[in-house]
Order: C-alpha cells, then sequence, then structure tokens
C-alpha cells in the first residue's frame, strides 16, 4: 500500500511539474516585448505632451532589463534552495504586478509596473528549469522537452500574441496580456509544493565530493550574474537614445554577452558537454528579435493587416514539440541531435532572409518551421546531458542574450530608419533591410555555435577517460 501511495503520489508530481512548466516559461517570455508601442493610440492623457509617448515607452520597457538581471541571481537560489520556493515568490510578484497592471494610470505606476513584471519572470523562468532537476532521472527528459518546446514558441511568437492581445483596444493588455495564466501557473505551482514534499536540500548533495561540487557551481553562477546586472543597467542608460549610442552599447553587449557565454561553456561544472549555456546564450540572441522584427514588419503592411497569426504560430508550436520528441527519443546520443537542429535552425534563418519576412503566411510557416523544431531539439538534446548548474547557467544566459538582441536590433532599426525621410514605405523598407541583416547575423551566430559543439566533442573524444568512469546513464551521455 504505501508503494503504491508513493507512486501515486509521485506520478501526480511529474504531472504538477509538467502542468507549471507548459504555464510557466510562456507567461515569462510574454513579459519580454515592449508591446505598448502597439496600443500607443489609445493611452489618451497617460501619453499626453510631447514627451509623454517617450516616457511611456521607457517606462513598459523596464520589464526586460529587470528580467535579465534578476535572472542570475534566481538561478544561485534555486541551485541553493529547492526549487518551488523561488518559482512561487517570482509568480506572486508577477500576481501582485497583474493586480496593480489594471490601475496603472501614470507614467511611474507603469514603470513599476514593468519592473515588477519583469523581477518575476526572471525569478520564475530559471526556477521552472530546476523544477525538472527535482523530479526523478526518468521524468527529467520529458520536462527539459516540454521547457524547450514552450520556450522556443514563447520567442518566436511572444510579439505575435501581444499583437493579437493589443487589437481589442485595450492598452492595459500590455501589462497583463493574459491573467488568468498567472493564476494557473501559481495555482500548479502551490499544488506541485504540496505534492513534492522531501529533503530540503537539491538534488545531489548528499555527498562530500558532491557538497565540493555544487560549492564550485554556485561559484560559476555568481559569477555569471554579475554580466546580467551590467548589460541590464547598460541597457537602460542608453534606450532610446542616439542611434550611435544604442548600436556601441549593443555591440559591447553583444561581446561581453558571447565571451561570458563562451567562457561558461568551457568550464567543465557549468559548461557541460553540449555547450547548453553557449546555446541558450545565442537562442536568446538572435531567436525572439529576428521573429519580432518579422511580426512587427507583417503588421505594418496594408497587405498583412487584419490577418490573424494563428497559422503560423500552429506551424511554430508543431515543429517546436515534434523536435523536441525527436530529441528525447535520441537522447542516448544527443551530440548529433544538437548540431542537426541547430543546422536546421541556421538554415531557417537563412530562407527567411532570402524569401523576405512578407512573404504568404504559409510560405513563411514553412521556412520558419524547421527553427522552432531545429532549436527545440537542440536544447531539449543538450538539456539531457546537462548539470542542473549548466541548465541554471544557460537559462539566465538565455534571458541575458534576449535583452542583448532586442538592445542590438532596435539599435540597427534606429539607426537605418533615422537616416530616412519619415515616408512610411521608407520608414517599412528601412525596417526589412534591419530584419534581412538581423535574420543573417542570426544564422550566422547559430553556425558557429554548431562548431563550437562539434569542437567540444571532439576534445572530449580525445581526452583520457578515467578507468572508473563509466557509462553517464543519468545524464544520457558516453564518455
Amino acid at each position: 500500500g504505501r508503494a503504491w501511495a508513493g507512486a501515486a503520489r509521485r506520478a501526480a508530481a511529474d504531472t504538477a511539474s509538467a502542468a507549471v512548466v507548459a504555464a510557466v516559461a510562456p507567461l515569462c517570455l510574454l513579459q519580454a516585448p515592449n508591446a505598448i508601442a502597439w496600443a500607443m493610440a489609445s493611452l489618451g492623457p497617460v501619453a499626453a505632451g510631447p514627451q509623454g509617448p517617450g516616457a511611456v515607452l521607457r517606462a513598459s520597457g523596464l520589464a526586460l532589463p529587470a528580467m535579465a538581471a534578476v535572472a542570475g541571481i534566481a538561478a544561485l537560489a534555486a541551485r541553493r534552495l529547492r526549487a518551488w520556493p523561488v518559482l512561487l515568490a517570482g509568480l506572486l510578484v508577477m500576481a501582485l504586478a497583474d493586480a496593480l497592471g489594471g490601475s496603472a494610470r501614470t507614467i511611474e505606476l507603469i514603470g513599476i509596473d514593468r519592473t515588477l513584471h519583469g523581477l518575476g519572470a526572471g525569478i520564475a523562468m530559471p526556477a521552472t528549469l530546476a523544477l525538472a532537476w527535482e523530479r526523478p532521472p526518468g521524468a527529467r527528459p520529458l520536462l527539459a522537452a516540454l521547457w524547450s518546446a514552450v520556450t522556443v514558441t514563447g520567442l518566436i511568437a511572444a510579439v505575435a500574441v501581444l499583437q493579437h492581445r493589443l487589437s481589442g483596444g485595450d492598452w492595459h493588455a500590455a501589462f497583463q496580456p493574459y491573467p488568468w495564466l498567472t493564476g494557473a501557473a501559481l495555482a500548479a505551482a502551490a499544488v506541485y509544493a504540496v505534492l513534492a514534499g522531501g529533503p530540503a536540500s537539491p538534488p545531489g548533495e548528499g555527498r562530500d565530493g558532491a557538497r565540493k561540487g555544487t560549492a564550485h557551481e554556485r561559484a560559476q553562477l555568481a559569477v555569471l550574474a554579475s554580466p546580467a546586472v551590467g548589460l541590464s543597467a547598460l541597457a537602460v542608460a542608453v534606450t532610446y537614445r542616439q542611434p550611435a549610442a544604442l548600436l556601441a552599447a549593443a555591440s559591447v553587449g553583444t561581446l561581453v554577452l558571447c565571451g561570458v557565454a563562451a567562457v561558461a561553456s568551457a568550464d567543465k561544472v557549468v559548461g557541460g558537454p553540449l555547450c547548453f549555456p553557449l546555446i541558450g546564450a545565442v537562442t536568446g540572441l538572435v531567436v525572439a528579435p529576428a521573429a519580432g522584427a518579422v511580426t512587427s514588419l507583417r503588421a505594418l503592411a496594408p497587405a498583412q493587416q487584419g490577418g490573424a497569426p494563428w497559422l503560423p504560430l500552429a506551424a511554430v508550436a508543431g515543429a517546436a514539440a515534434s523536435g523536441a520528441a525527436i530529441a528525447v527519443a535520441a537522447r542516448r546520443r544527443p551530440r548529433p541531435v544538437v548540431c542537426t537542429g541547430l543546422t536546421l535552425a541556421a538554415a531557417s534563418l537563412a530562407a527567411v532572409r532570402i524569401m523576405g519576412p512578407l512573404a504568404a503566411g504559409p510560405v513563411l510557416a514553412a521556412v520558419s518551421a524547421p527553427l522552432a523544431g531545429g532549436l527545440a531539439a537542440a536544447m531539449t538534446a543538450a538539456l539531457t546531458a546537462a548539470t542542473l548548474a549548466s541548465a541554471l547557467s544557460g537559462a539566465s544566459l538565455m534571458l541575458a542574450g534576449l535583452m542583448t538582441g532586442y538592445l542590438a536590433a532596435g539599435s540597427v532599426q534606429v539607426r537605418m530608419v533615422a537616416s530616412l525621410a519619415p515616408a512610411r514605405t521608407a520608414v517599412r523598407d528601412a525596417l526589412t533591410g534591419a530584419a534581412g541583416l538581423w535574420e543573417l547575423a542570426g544564422a550566422v551566430a547559430i553556425a558557429l555555435v554548431t562548431t563550437a559543439v562539434i569542437i567540444a566533442g571532439r576534445r572530449a573524444l580525445a581526452a583520457p577517460v578515467p578507468a572508473s568512469a563509466g557509462k553517464l546513464s543519468s545524464r544520457g551521455l558516453s564518455p
């Protein structure tokens, strides 16, 4: 009887953890885009005056820097404590922001609301991934696949979903697009907290050797948190400034992020054998800004106005789910899956660059589906071979890359638009060129990450294996 009850409790906890992942990851990523620009006409007295629109945009843009700044600290807390207290803290902050967002009527309240939303999302996102490592080894690949699928889909679809949500005319939807999703995430996290039980220490800390390893992991995670805070402060300082300052800050931020991600991936403890920190950083850096640029351009084009985005979103979601399923099935040989998935993603970005962002909806869905499926497969396969510290560092660097990518893409767009007459057609052509440039840069960046994974794999195969080492079946990778 006790054995049956324990098995039922574990199955219920696994189901609750899957519900948490499915609700929390998209909820967090919906906070990233600065969607208030799509509802500027309905703001009324809030954006009155010549400085009003710019002030509203700056206040609404505080969410993403707050998210990136706190993610590393939250990852460290999730590694030191259990995941569910950290997760509940982040969700409660977002619930408070949702309650405030409905009554926000001044620019100051908008800034506070968006900062709280960003802080809550930055806390909850890495804690959600840490939740998978609290589950038994058999459930982790499925949870990692689910996290990868909903994360990649959220990165690609967030701007389109928010545009659709704001089409009703209520600008408060930019701050609380789906309050019921916050409630669902809180309920699932509370159920998981009740069912999980168990010891207070994270998995893998029972032996002295493991304790020494986790001390190194915590030190590395603490080091990774500092650059994200600096990049967030830089982003807030230069947002909506002169194009030259934006471009300089974006270039510095991109170089710093890539350097930190490369150093983290090279570390044997937090890097992991498949460079998940580097994969996470580049995914955040290139995917969401490129998808957001395409979505925004399609909304500006007269021929695309009024069209529902559900066809491309459905294709992207299906591709992400199928890619994650393939990665789970191939988890015993994850490296070929990672390389193949990244190659598909780079080829998809190049295809979007060739076809153009204003191609027909079915055509755009067909060429962008491999982007979602390939990235979901690559992230899932990399997570199957990652330690908890590697997974947390990748998640926090992904959010830092998301902020840096939006800053870099925005700086290119502002610089191109500022050099043109303010005609609608000229602006749209400039944004099209900027989007194409970002898609090309994304394809090159993902190709470089693929090369890094291949080189790391060859070095791992060439390294001597201790006689006492056996198969790392718990992580799905052979030495």
